[in-house]
């Protein structure tokens, strides 16, 4: 921190005047010794001087510490751990990248095809049969294939039968 100005050095401590003249103070037409006024610079002077210090070092330390914030160095943790609070940036920093790298391709692409170890109960199916009164329509698993089947919308009347030709829907017979 710069200061503008610097307290001169007062160099001669003086006397420290008695309790009762520190607590009454100057009374009009008391005259103060200069060993009063030496003690009273010197004090003024060591106890700005201590100011103008320490507010110095407290701003180095925290340029130093707003440097590391905008750019804080960090290395990578060795498990994952989940972040607690209270901990330091580099700290924070390098358990997120633990997780991070132990991610896979796909957490990053989306894409099906980045996976390992893919499921193989539900694949695709390449053929799918479906047979209604004797009729079979077949699926062969694609997403653009289109297949109509037709059910009855309403029960049908008693003692009829559910017939259906293969194409279009079935009649009540």
């Amino acid at each position: 921190m710069n200061f503008n100005n610097s307290l001169p050095e007062w160099k001669n401590t003086g006397t420290e005047p008695s309790d009762s003249l520190k607590n009454d103070g100057f009374k009009a037409g008391y005259k103060p010794s200069a060993n009063v006024f030496n003690w009273f610079w010197s004090l003024v002077s060591k106890c700005i001087t201590e100011i103008q210090s320490k507010l110095s070092n407290e701003e180095t330390a925290r340029t130093e510490a707003d440097k590391n914030l905008q750019q804080p160095t960090f290395t990578e943790a060795s498990t994952r751990v989940n972040i607690t609070s209270g901990e330091t940036l580099s700290t924070l920093f390098g358990k997120i990248k633990k997780f991070f790298t132990d991610l896979k391709t796909v957490a990053f692409t989306g894409s099906y095809t980045d996976l390992s170890n893919k499921p193989t109960s539900m694949q695709n199916p390449n053929s799918l049969t479906l047979t209604m009164n004797g009729s079979a329509t077949n699926y062969n698993g694609s997403a653009t294939a289109s297949k109509s089947w037709y059910a009855p919308t309403s029960g049908g009347p008693a003692g009829y039968n559910l017939i259906s030709n293969g194409s279009g829907a079935p009649v009540w017979q």
